[in-house]
């Protein structure tokens, strides 16, 4: 099983030269070796392209484009790729040394499986979220997979692309529902029978805005409203269009936390959310 693994990991990326200098300088420290690092481009400049140049010791491909959004650049990475799994990589994240180890480990009793992994807060090394909720280490439930599973720590077997489809592109960072994306295409996986496994063992340390989406860090209330969005449309889209009414539990659970926190904060952060989640619901329509 070991030696049969290949891993693609698919890292977009825009005018971030020095992080992605450091990301690439911290993969080249894995103890699992068998994996290639397709790099997007989106850049105006050639300053990561230099970068790419003055690299070397781990299998590297690389793209630059002329469009922005994260979920072309991780399409355009799969047209790519020759692994037999794929991860989604952070140029901002600091993956451990034993990262693609572990998953390997993780993927000895379930080659049909897609692996989520622990992403630590940098500044805390606490989870980024509450793991504990976690019941089944094995299969995580469906409320589970939307609420503990972020994009910097998922892998995938190549399989889902025949049988699942690319990213959808109107989710996720430059599109118009700018979140989502991700969690869209871990439903389609457990809807064509994928098991979702949770693994402490696969952790990432990540930087986190601790007080996440405030105008205080530099965070835009059109950027609040823009993933509220994407929270909003997933929900439609899988309820209306994929008929799965497992969810309607957690969306109620979801627009009543998400009221209570518009009533008592009385914010503008509050309200982005709220009605960026209304606001996604109402326009997404299927293609």
């Amino acid at each position: 099983m070991k030696e049969n693994v290949k891993f693609s990991l698919l890292l977009g990326t825009l005018n971030r030269p020095e992080i992605l200098s450091i990301c690439l300088n911290k993969l080249k420290e894995q103890t699992y070796k068998n994996f290639e690092v397709i790099i997007i481009d989106q850049n105006d400049n050639d300053k990561t392209e230099r970068v790419v140049k003055e690299f070397s010791g781990i299998d590297i491909k690389y793209k630059r484009v002329n469009f922005r959004g994260l979920s072309k650049a991780r399409n355009a990475a799969i047209g790519l790729m020759c692994g037999t799994h794929f991860c989604l990589i952070d140029d901002d994240a600091d993956y451990s040394n034993d990262y693609l180890e572990n998953i390997v480990k993780s993927l000895r009793n379930n080659n049909k499986a897609v692996i989520s992994g622990y992403i630590l807060n940098t500044n805390t090394k606490k989870g980024i979220v509450n793991y504990s909720r976690i019941k089944n280490r094995g299969q995580i439930s469906l409320r589970e997979t939307i609420r503990l599973c972020p994009s910097a720590g998922l892998t995938f077997p190549s399989s889902t692309i025949k049988e699942v489809g690319l990213f959808d592109e109107e989710f996720g960072i430059g599109a118009m529902f700018g979140a989502a994306e991700e969690t869209d295409y871990l439903l389609r996986c457990r809807k064509k029978g994928y098991t979702i496994i949770h693994d402490p063992n696969v952790y990432v340390e990540h930087p986190i805005v601790l007080k996440q989406f405030q105008q205080a860090e530099g965070i835009s209330i059109d950027k609040v409203k823009s993933y509220a969005m994407g929270l909003g449309a997933l929900y439609k889209k899988h309820l209306k269009y994929y008929k799965e009414f497992e969810l309607i539990p957690v969306l109620i659970d979801n627009i009543v936390r998400l009221l209570v926190k518009k009533i008592i904060s009385r914010n503008n952060v509050a309200d982005a959310r709220f009605y960026g989640f209304i606001e996604g619901w109402k326009q997404y329509k299927a293609r």
